[in-house]
């Protein structure tokens, strides 16, 4: 995984901002975005989210440094409070190359049309 230089990794928002809640990322969409944005100002939360699925529907996490302050946010918007070891991770992305006997199937390649 790349990184560009300067910013946070997840381990170090995680060491930092422990104390985390989950939201739908339906219900943070459009104008309840901006509401939650207002709430956090003055918060210890994290400028970055991270961000899971799970049985295929989306969560975003809030990351706070102050334990009160996330219970606070949790109990406002309904979250579910997290601990950043069990938190789901993202599942990878990115697919291994296939093998040569993957690319050649009855002696031709299968990215080739002919």
């Amino acid at each position: 995984m790349v990184h560009r230089k300067g910013e946070m990794t997840k381990a170090q928002i995680d060491r930092e901002w422990p104390h985390q809640v989950a939201l739908s990322a339906q219900f943070v969409r459009g104008r309840n975005h901006t509401i939650i944005d207002k709430f956090c100002r003055g918060l210890s939360v994290c400028p970055r989210h991270h961000y899971y699925e799970r049985n295929g529907e989306g969560y975003v996490v809030y990351c706070f440094a102050e334990r009160m302050e996330a219970e606070f946010f949790q109990m406002h918007f309904d979250g579910t409070l997290m601990d950043p070891t069990t938190r789901p991770r993202w599942p990878e992305l990115r697919q291994s190359a296939p093998s040569g006997e993957e690319r050649h199937r009855h002696g031709r390649c299968v990215n080739c049309d002919d």
